[in-house]
C-alpha cells in the first residue's frame, strides 16, 4: 500500500485513540470523530488499482452483547456502502454480531466508526431518559420510546454517512477518468466473498411504527454525530434535549 495510504491511516487511528473513555472531553472526541470522516474521504481519493487489487480479505463480528437486532441497522448498511464491504447479522445463541466482508484496511475504519457510532447511541438514550417525553410515556411503554429515539438517531446518522459517499463519489469522478476503481472494488469484493462460501439468508424484519416525538428526539442527536463537518467551540453536547 501506498506511503500516503499508510501516513493517512496512521493519522485516522491517533484520532481514533482521542475518546472519552481515555480522558478525552466530549467535544474532542466528537471533533476527532469528525477529522476522522475528513480522512475517509482523502483515504477514497488516493487509493489506486494497484492498493485495491493488493488488498486482502476477512471477516469481523462485531458483538453487541443483545441476541436480536440493534436500531443501529441503518448505520451498519451506511458504513458498507461507504467503504464497499459486505455486511450482515449473525445470529448467535445468547449474544449476536454484526459481520463485515472487506478489504481489510477498509474493517480498520468500519471497526472504528462502527463503535464510536453505538457508543454514541447509548450515551444520548441515557441522557433522553431525562426528557419529558420519557418520563411522561402518556401510555406508551417506555421501552418504545428508547428504541424509537435510536432509530431516529440511526437514520440521521447514517444519513450523514450516505453523504459523505456522495462526496466522495463526485470528488473521485471529477479528478479521475477511466474505469471507476469502486466498480473494480465492489467487483473484487464480490469475488473473494464468493470463494470464501459463506451462505446469506433473507429473513423478515418486524419493526414497529416509531413513537413520534422520540423518534424526531433521535433524529435531532443524530445532528451532533456528523463525521463530515468540524464541530463549533460552542456546540452543545451530542444529544441535548429541550
Amino acid at each position: 500500500m501506498s506511503t500516503n495510504l499508510d501516513d493517512i491511516k496512521l493519522k485516522i487511528k491517533a484520532l481514533a485513540a482521542k475518546t472519552v473513555e481515555r480522558g478525552c472531553t466530549e467535544h474532542e472526541a466528537l471533533s476527532a470523530m469528525a477529522g476522522v470522516g475528513r480522512l475517509l474521504q482523502r483515504y477514497n481519493l488516493t487509493m489506486n488499482e494497484l492498493d485495491v487489487r493488493d488488498s486482502t480479505y476477512k471477516t469481523i463480528y462485531i458483538d453487541i452483547e443483545r441476541a436480536h437486532r440493534h436500531p443501529i441497522d441503518d448505520v451498519t448498511l451506511a458504513l458498507a456502502r461507504l467503504l464497499g464491504v459486505k455486511t450482515w447479522f449473525h445470529r448467535r445463541h445468547r449474544t449476536s454480531a454484526y459481520a463485515f466482508f472487506g478489504q481489510v484496511q477498509d474493517l480498520e475504519f468500519i471497526e472504528y466508526l462502527f463503535n464510536v457510532c453505538l457508543r454514541a447511541l447509548d450515551t444520548d438514550t441515557e441522557r433522553f431518559k431525562n426528557s419529558k417525553v420519557y418520563q411522561n410515556p402518556r401510555g406508551h411503554h417506555r421501552r418504545t420510546l428508547s428504541v424509537s429515539f435510536q432509530r431516529g438517531m440511526a437514520e440521521r446518522i447514517a444519513e450523514h454517512i450516505d453523504e459523505i459517499h456522495q462526496q466522495n463519489d463526485a470528488q473521485y469522478a471529477a479528478q479521475h477518468t477511466g474505469r471507476s476503481l469502486v466498480v473494480l472494488k465492489k467487483e473484487l469484493v464480490e469475488e473473494a466473498f464468493e470463494k470464501e462460501g459463506i451462505q446469506l439468508r433473507t429473513s423478515m424484519r418486524y419493526v414497529r411504527l416509531p413513537h413520534p416525538q422520540a423518534h424526531s428526539h433521535g433524529r435531532r442527536a443524530g445532528d451532533k454525530v456528523n463525521l463530515s463537518r468540524p464541530v463549533p467551540k460552542q456546540a452543545r453536547p451530542a444529544g441535548h434535549l429541550r
